[in-house]
C-alpha cells in the first residue's frame, strides 16, 4: 500500500479517478476471488498431483499463457520482440541461469 500510495496520489492528481459502484466493487471482488484464490488453489492441486518439481515447470508457461490470452481477449498484436521476452527468451535465461 505505501508503494502504491504515491502512484495513486499521481493519478488522482491528473483526473483519472474511477467510478466506485456497486459494479466496481463486484469486479474487484471477483478478481480477488477467482483469478488470486482460485489460482492458488489450482496451483496447490496440481502441485499435489504432479510434485513440486514438475509443477514449478507450469511457471515457465505463464508468459506464454498472458501472451495468448492478451492477443485472445484484448486483440493485442505480439511482436517479435516481446514473444522472446515472453516466450523462450525468459525461459532459455532461466535454464542458462540454472548450468551455469
Amino acid at each position: 500500500m505505501i508503494i502504491l500510495a504515491p502512484f495513486t496520489l499521481w493519478e488522482a492528481s491528473t483526473g483519472n479517478v474511477p467510478v466506485w459502484n456497486w459494479e466496481t466493487a463486484g469486479w474487484i471482488a471477483l478478481l480477488a476471488l477467482v483469478a488470486s484464490f482460485g489460482a492458488y488453489q489450482v496451483y496447490a492441486y496440481v502441485q499435489r498431483v504432479l510434485g513440486a518439481g514438475r509443477s514449478s515447470l507450469l511457471m515457465y508457461l505463464v508468459p506464454i499463457y498472458n501472451a495468448v490470452l492478451a492477443w485472445a481477449l484484448l486483440g493485442e498484436t505480439p511482436q517479435p520482440l516481446s514473444l522472446d521476452r515472453r516466450g523462450a527468451g525468459s525461459a532459455r535465461h532461466d535454464v542458462g541461469d540454472r548450468e551455469g
